[in-house]
């Protein structure tokens, strides 16, 4: 029973303190591009190649805490540093789907960075790995089923 609502993912935000690998991994994997500069001069946005959409916006703890501590933030309605909630580690995994010639192209790539994965022996095939942060992200060849 469906509320009628259209919903989608915007975006993923990963905190990062390892900034250069983790643009460089999802470049190398999906072609992601680096976008928007903010005010210590990194680009906190990895858009698609085509640069149309940011799927993935980069944060570290120093630029989270910056915005925690101002009273004026909306991201105060998150959390606040020191309380129970300023980590949001209930997400276990992002899944990425993907048509079969894509899963078959991103297993490759997996295989030539030297990315170990463990990948299903039943439909619909998936894969899952880490990214340099310890994010667990999963793609499964589901978009053309």
């Amino acid at each position: 029973m469906g509320l009628g609502v259209e919903i989608g993912i915007d975006h993923l935000n990963i905190l990062t303190e390892n900034w250069d690998a983790t643009v460089e991994f999802y470049h190398q994997l999906f072609g992601f591009i680096e976008g928007k500069h903010i005010p210590d001069g990194r680009k906190n946005y990895l858009y698609t190649a085509d640069g149309r959409h940011a799927w993935i916006h980069l944060s570290t703890l120093e630029s989270k805490a910056r915005r925690l501590a101002d009273p004026n933030s909306p991201f105060q309605i998150q959390a606040t540093p020191g309380s129970q909630n300023q980590n949001t580690g209930a997400l276990d995994h992002v899944a990425w789907a993907v048509a079969s010639a894509d899963f078959d192209v991103l297993l490759n790539k997996l295989d030539a960075l030297k990315i170990e994965y463990r990948i299903s022996q039943e439909l619909p095939r998936q894969i899952w790995f880490f990214d340099p942060n310890g994010v667990k992200l999963e793609i499964t060849d589901c978009l053309n089923r």
